[in-house]
Order: structure tokens, then sequence, then C-alpha cells
């Protein structure tokens, strides 16, 4: 079965013109977790254990599972027209400097406008070897009730195409052609983008002070320079934003082609600097920060709650499994909810060294096609349930160990069961729960009744 996924993964390699052989000596940065959510999944998980999971042990029961949830975010994709224009222009600006690297004249950006933000090759394989590995884990269990799965996913075209390749790996190990329909579901899969609070936090700009500061700190204006050197013998000035654009591109190529002349200029300390603060963005954005975060992401861990529920209650409509395809601000978010990599302190642009064993580290926790799969089991009469993000078990908060009973478990999560997103988010005509507004209908009968008293 392995085999098989890695010979795979050299034919579709070949399609984008990687290749499977030795990578090139000026790419001594392949497959290391140091470029946050850019990250290639694959380059952490190329082979995971897929022993069968359809029933556990627990108090000397044997449990089997009922359910299985799945929430991921899409496969690799190409970078967005927004970098791909920032790539372009830096090469034309650093095309006229003096003592410029070779190699930087040279360069032609092999990423296209017309692919942007598009789930590539890479990102297709990654959803079809993950579901793969999801239908041997329970092979037993979702092929014998094809008709009780659920896909959903966001309107994005990569999130819904990484839908598609993931159906395709399932039904290579479950036996079947599957073509179920996805529902489309922005609310569930986009709940930041239509919170009006948690976007009014995001757009002011002392949100992002702590990040701004390790920017300009006298680690990274180093790290500058150090580039600065490289790339143009110290003739141009780089600024920050551009460093950051070089890591971009050799981010992307690295990860397309296996290698990247842009990848000789950044130091491997460099780049963990530079990946500090990117978990400091991130951590600010999906982490801990902000109540907000967590609390917006109830409309997904209410669906959640409400699918196991059927379950339990054996309701005829009660499904089998769940997948979910969103973003890394779907993931995240869901992450913090459920109180996953929870940090005791706060990300400071002071404390690279402090954070050096960070559990919140974007580069192994949201990667491309990161996911959180929950399968609930039956033991006797008990349900139980289990938790696996990026295909390893991991300690359930609601209870401390890695398997919960499912009655501490909603009890814990009871509060995003009661989702009341558009109070939650403060968003126009609805009482936020914390600001009193009356309307204006209302006012005027208060009015009257005072007048007439």
């Amino acid at each position: 079965m392995e085999g098989c996924m890695i010979a795979r993964l050299c034919l579709v390699t070949l399609i984008v013109t990687i290749h499977c052989g030795p990578v090139s000596s000026n790419s001594y940065l392949f497959g290391r977790e140091l470029f946050g959510t850019k990250t290639p999944y694959l380059w952490s998980r190329q082979s995971s254990d897929v022993t069968d999971l359809t029933s556990v042990q627990y108090n000397g029961q044997q449990c089997r599972a009922v359910y299985v949830d799945g929430l991921y975010r899409h496969g690799a994709r190409y970078p967005s027209l927004k970098w791909v224009n920032r790539m372009n222009e830096l090469h034309t600006l650093l095309s006229g400097g003096n003592g410029i690297d070779q190699s930087v004249g040279d360069w032609g950006n092999a990423f296209k406008a017309d692919k942007a933000a598009q789930l590539s090759a890479l990102g297709q394989q990654e959803m079809v070897v993950l579901g793969e590995r999801l239908g041997s884990r329970f092979q037993s269990l979702l092929s014998s009730e094809k008709d009780r799965m659920h896909f959903y996913s966001s309107a994005k075209d990569r999130a819904k195409d990484s839908a598609t390749y993931f159906q395709k790996g399932l039904g290579n190990t479950i036996g079947t052609n599957l073509s179920i329909p996805t529902t489309i579901d922005n609310l569930m899969l986009r709940f930041y983008e239509s919170c009006k609070l948690y976007n009014k936090i995001m757009d002011n700009e002392k949100t992002f002070e702590e990040y701004d500061k390790f920017l300009t700190g006298p680690e990274m204006t180093n790290v500058v320079t150090n580039v600065n050197n490289a790339v143009l013998s110290g003739h141009f000035n780089l600024t920050v934003d551009q460093v950051r654009i070089i890591q971009q591109i050799c981010a992307c190529e690295l990860a397309f082609f296996n290698t990247s002349d842009w990848c000789s200029y950044l130091s491997l300390s460099g780049l963990e600097l530079m990946d500090y603060g990117g978990d400091i963005k991130s951590n600010i954005e999906g982490g801990y920060r902000h109540d907000i975060t967590a609390q917006m992401s109830c409309p997904l861990l209410k669906h959640v709650l409400q699918q196991m529920d059927k379950v339990v209650t054996a309701q005829s409509d009660r499904p089998v499994a769940s997948f979910r395809f969103g973003h890394s601000e779907t993931v995240s978010p869901v992450f913090t909810a459920l109180g996953l990599f929870n940090e005791s302190t706060t990300f400071l642009a002071t404390d690279f060294k402090a954070n050096a064993n960070r559990q919140y580290r974007t580069s192994v926790i949201l990667p491309f096609s990161a996911n959180l799969v929950t399968t609930m089991y039956k033991c006797g009469t008990e349900y139980m349930v289990k938790m696996m993000v990026n295909e390893e078990e991991v300690d359930i908060p609601a209870c401390g160990a890695t398997i919960c009973p499912y009655t501490m478990v909603k009890e814990h999560y009871g509060q995003f069961e009661n989702c009341e997103f558009e109070n939650i988010c403060e968003n126009e005509g609805t009482n936020t729960g914390t600001i009193s507004r009356i309307s204006g209908s209302v006012m005027i009968a208060i009015v009257l009744l005072l007048f007439l008293h």
C-alpha cells in the first residue's frame, strides 16, 4: 500500500516537473518544517500508520467505531495572485541592481496568474493519500455505509477540489468509485469571513503590534542584512517584506520542484526566526490571543455535535461519516476552540528562544492538508470519542486523555451547541448579547406607554 502511494506521488510530481531523484545540493532545506502554512503535508507525513481503527479496547471492552468526522485544510495550492505579483515585482526590481546574483537575473516565475490559489498536483496527491489512509483505517465501517457519508466544502475551488480528490482516495481503499455530492457551506467553513467583530479586530493596526515589533527587531534586522548581502553583495537595501517574498518563492519552488536557487540566500537560522515570526502572526489570527477566535467557530462545532447526537439517538438520518474541507483559517480556530496546542505564554517579539519548543508551530500543525479526525466509538452502552491531529492521536482537553466519554465531550464543548453566531460576531441587526439595542418600533411603544400612563 505504502509503495503504491510513493509510486503515485512520483507520477504526479512528474506532471509538475518535480523529480523523485536526489534533491539539488542548494536545496538542503527540502523537507524541513519551516515554512508555516506553506509547508507541504507530505514532507512530515510521507508514511503513516494505517492500522484498522474500526475497533479499540477501552476498560477491557471491545469498542466499535460508529462515526468518523474529518476536518481538512485544502491541499497544497499555487501562490495567490497577490504573491505572484509580489514575486514578479521583486524580480524586476532586483534585476536592475548592481552586483546581482546571476540566478536572480535569469529567474523566470513558474507560477502563473491563471493558476493562482488553485489546488496543485501536489495538493491533489496529498488529498488522495489522506483519503486512502482514512479508508484503510475505517474500511469495514465505511464500505458498508456509503449512503451515510456526507461531504462539505467552502465555495473556494481549492477546497471543492480537495473534497473531490479525497473522495477519490477514499474510494480506492473501500472498493468503489464514490460520487457523493459536496454541500457548499461557507458559514461552516469560512465563518471568519462573516464575523464582523473578528474582522474589526484583525483590521485594527494595533492588533499586530507584537508581530510588527518582531519584524523590526534586532534578530530580523540581522536576517535581512544577511539575505541582502547574499543576493546583491550588499549593494541593495532589501526590506523585511522583500525578504519574506524571497522566503515565499523558496517555499513554493521547493514544494513543487524540489529545488530553488532562492533558498540559497536563506540560512537555516534565518528561516527558524521567520518561522517564529509567522507563528506570532498566526497565533494572533487563529490562536488564543482573542476570545472571538474560538467563539466564531461555533457553526462548525455545532454541526459536529449535532451529527454525533444523531448517532447516539439512532436517528433515521444519522451519518456514518462527515468530511469537511476548508482553510487554515478554519482549522486553527477549531484547534483553539477545542483547547489544543494551548501555550501558557503569549508569543512575544523578544521570546524566540523561550518559545523554541512551542506547541503552536504552524509548520507542524497547520501545513497544507492539515486535518482533525474525530471518531465516535460504542463501548457497550457508552459512547467514547478519540481525536487525531494530522494522523496522530492527541489528548482531548475535555478529559485529558486520548479517549473520552462522549458525555464529557458534549458537556465540555456544550457552549458551541448553543451557537448564536450573529450575536457572537456583533453582526448588524442582532442583539450582541453584550450591548443592549432597542429597535425603533419598540422605543415608540415604550414612549407611548409612558405617555398614556
